[in-house]
C-alpha cells in the first residue's frame, strides 16, 4: 500500500507522539508509526516532569487521578549507577508518573489532532531520491496478514530512540552522523 503525508515520524514513544501533535496542530498531514502494537506503546517505569514545562510547551498536564502519588525524594543516578544526587520532592514543582500513561496521554493528544497512527510497522528501508530522504518502506502485520507499505513525505523524523531506525540508513554523502555511543545509554 501506498501512502502520501507531510511528515513521517518513526517512533511513537513520547518525542514521536509529542512532535505528531505539534506538526498535527499546525496543519501537517502526519504520518506516525510504531513497532509495538498501540497499546504496548510506553515502558513500566516511573518519569519526573517540571510542572513549569506543560506550560512552557504549552500542554494541559494529564489529570491528576492518573498520576501515582509522589515520593518523598526523587534519585537521579549517574551512568555508572552507583552516583546519584538526591532531591526532596517539592509536590508544587515536580509532577510523577508512570511513563507508559503519559505517553498513552500524548499519543492520544497526536490521535485527537488528526495524526494518523500506524502501529505493528516494521520499517526496513529509507527512501532517497535526487539526494534527498522522501519517504519509508516497511511491512506491517495485522491479526491476519503482513502488509508492504510504501510512505512518502517531506519530512521524514527518526524518533527511534537508540534504536535508529533511520538514521543507521542516511547515505553517507550527506554527511550526517547519529551514531548514540553506548555511554551514552542507561538500560
Amino acid at each position: 500500500m501506498k501512502y502520501e503525508f507531510d511528515v513521517i515520524i518513526v517512533g511513537a514513544g513520547t518525542a514521536g507522539a509529542f512532535l505528531a501533535k505539534i506538526c498535527a496542530d499546525g496543519g501537517f498531514r502526519v504520518a506516525l508509526l510504531d513497532k509495538k502494537k498501540k497499546d504496548q506503546i510506553g515502558y513500566p517505569w516511573e518519569i519526573t516532569i517540571e510542572k513549569k514545562i506543560f506550560s512552557r510547551i504549552c500542554l494541559k498536564a494529564p489529570a491528576s487521578s492518573k498520576r501515582p502519588e509522589s515520593p518523598e525524594y526523587y534519585r537521579f543516578f549517574a551512568n555508572n549507577r552507583d552516583d546519584y544526587l538526591e532531591m526532596k520532592s517539592e509536590d508544587d514543582a515536580i509532577f510523577y508518573f508512570y511513563h507508559k500513561y503519559f505517553n498513552h496521554y500524548l499519543l492520544s493528544l497526536a490521535l485527537d489532532a488528526g495524526v494518523r497512527f500506524i502501529d505493528q510497522c516494521t520499517v526496513s528501508d529509507l527512501i532517497v531520491r535526487n539526494s534527498s530522504a522522501c519517504g519509508i518502506r516497511g511491512r506491517r502485520k495485522t491479526l491476519f496478514f503482513t502488509r508492504d507499505l510504501e510512505i512518502t513525505g517531506k519530512i521524514i523524523v527518526d524518533a527511534t530512540g537508540t534504536d535508529q531506525v533511520l538514521c543507521k540508513q542516511i547515505p553517507e554523502d550527506f554527511m550526517i552522523h547519529c551514531d548514540v555511543k553506548n555511554d551514552d545509554c542507561v538500560s
